[in-house]
């Protein structure tokens, strides 16, 4: 319970403490990330087909963590 003489968290503090804490979490993990779940790109691969992205269609990958989608995304939309 937070004090009449503690100062609320206001959203720009609240957003900047979970900022903090996601780099935290992910810090330690990025760097050895990719190869300790190297044997996912089967259900990347699975998954992209699901969802029936059409040749020459558009895809976007944003902040989905270390892009490893993105060799079965291009394959599903081609070249072009």
């Amino acid at each position: 319970m937070v004090s009449p003489d503690t100062p609320a968290s206001t959203p720009a503090s609240a957003s900047r403490r979970y900022i903090a804490e996601t780099r935290t979490f992910f810090a330690s993990r990025a760097a050895t990330w990719d190869t300790r779940f190297g044997d996912d790109m089967p259900g990347y691969a699975a998954a992209v087909a699901q969802a029936g992205i059409p040749r020459g269609g558009v895809v976007v990958d944003v902040g989905c963590g270390t892009g490893r989608a993105l060799p079965a995304l291009r394959q599903a939309v081609g070249p072009d």
